[in-house]
């Protein structure tokens, strides 16, 4: 999981976004909200973009298996990234949680780390992973 930036040619703005690819087994999942706290509470936001995929793989025992992939992304807003970076403490390995919900009412926990909200942060202009849309 990550966080790119991506910064209005027009306006300059900041326009924050999270990519997280999700392995999987089983049927195709329709994921459409993402649940993650904030100061004022639950948030449930839309999913921006979801693609999926299936890889053919051979295990270590030389079996092959379909795993289903997804790359989900979603927004965040710029208040929300301020409160994950100002999470961020040297040392820890806790993450900001999240949930993405599918259309059947299930869901999958991920995470983001703090740390790395913090550095994106610091540096959004003067980062090479910054892209300009």
């Amino acid at each position: 999981m990550h966080l790119r930036t991506l910064v209005d040619r027009e306006s300059g703005e900041p326009r924050w976004q999270v990519w997280h690819e999700l392995d999987y087994a089983g049927a195709e999942r329709k994921f459409s909200a993402v649940v993650y706290r904030t100061g004022d509470g639950l948030v449930e936001a839309p999913i921006t973009s979801v693609v999926q995929w299936t890889d053919y793989s051979v295990d270590h025992d030389g079996f092959g298996h379909h795993a289903r992939r997804a790359r989900i992304v979603f927004d965040l807003p710029e208040q929300t990234v301020r409160e994950i970076a100002a999470g961020f403490r040297a040392g820890s390995r806790e993450p900001w949680r999240l949930r993405f919900r599918d259309a059947g009412g299930a869901s999958v926990t991920a995470g983001l780390a703090p740390a790395e909200v913090a550095d994106r942060k610091s540096t959004r202009l003067n980062s090479s992973h910054t892209d300009i849309s």
